[in-house]
């Protein structure tokens, strides 16, 4: 959603400073910075932009801004509305992205599996090192194996495993997952120290603090 306002913000700010217009210039002025905020002030300033294109549309043809970007942008602003505001949609959207990830790495892990066949026959011989490597980390799931590591098991009161159990290690960026299956979950390039660690699904909540040591493979049983 930023990148689609940052885009066609600074498109039509080209537009607004030739004609003068100090009122638009301080909408399209704007820089990928400018979202740091939380998520509801980014799609406030998003909107901004999208609310000024509307009204500029007619003028900004020769600056290469279509309408049918302008309806780009609008719809990712409808998305980014949709998963902010309502915790369970929020969830299931990473619920679905999740399982789409591992689908992901499955076939490129099958297509890894290919490559090795091909690798190992033709340098063996002569590169054993770098087909030893390309073997100890071939496949997208191992490919954090030897740098520090939390690996998660998320179980219900009975011991059964929980899918698409929503985990979070509240000290570090862009490390929320969502356990597959089994019930599992590994967070990798965890630094020395101590974390709190929050775990959730359907309402159900339940924290625990843990410290890692660089090079550790921690593992955590949480009851969920």
């Amino acid at each position: 959603m930023y990148i689609l306002a940052v885009r066609y913000g600074r498109k039509a700010l080209a537009w607004a400073t030739k004609n003068k217009n100090v009122d638009a210039i301080k909408v399209y002025d704007i820089t990928k910075t400018d979202f740091k905020a939380s998520g509801t002030l980014k799609i406030t300033l998003a909107s901004s932009v999208l609310a000024q294109l509307k009204t500029d549309v007619s003028n900004l043809a020769e600056y290469r801004i279509k309408k049918a970007e302008i309806d780009e942008l609008e719809a990712a602003i409808t998305e980014a509305q949709l998963y902010s505001s309502d915790p369970k949609n929020k969830q299931l959207h990473g619920v679905e992205a999740n399982r789409a990830n591992r689908a992901l790495i499955k076939t490129i892990d099958s297509n890894l599996d290919s490559m090795e066949d091909l690798l190992v026959g033709e340098y063996e011989e002569t590169e054993s090192t770098f087909v030893n490597l390309f073997l100890s980390a071939r496949h997208i799931s191992n490919l954090g194996s030897r740098k520090t590591k939390l690996i998660i098991t998320v179980i219900d009161k009975n011991g059964k495993p929980v899918a698409d159990a929503y985990a979070d290690v509240l000290e570090m960026e862009n490390e929320e997952q969502y356990s597959d299956e089994n019930g599992e979950l590994t967070i990798v390039s965890i630094k020395n120290g101590t974390y709190n660690l929050e775990v959730s699904k359907d309402g159900t909540k339940t924290s625990r603090k843990f410290t890692i040591k660089l090079g550790e493979q921690l593992k955590l049983k949480v009851v969920l």
